[in-house]
């Protein structure tokens, strides 16, 4: 297909040389909160993966919403 764009490529391509990253995540108050976070691995489908603790509360917000 003419001007068929791989959009996972492209996006690992943007991004392949980042090494941090806001993630952003909301409570179930609704609060909005952003941190940085180093990548730990990010891979050419774009998944990318992030290290942290377990009982971390950004953990609980992400399994909320």
């Amino acid at each position: 297909m003419p001007g068929h764009v791989d959009t996972e490529r492209h996006l690992y391509d943007l991004i392949k040389d980042f090494r941090t990253a806001m993630l952003v995540s909301q409570s179930s108050a609704g609060e909005w909160h952003a941190r940085p976070m180093a990548v730990a691995e990010l891979r050419p489908d774009a998944d990318a993966f992030f290290v942290t603790r377990a009982d971390s509360p950004k953990v609980l917000e992400i399994e909320h919403d």
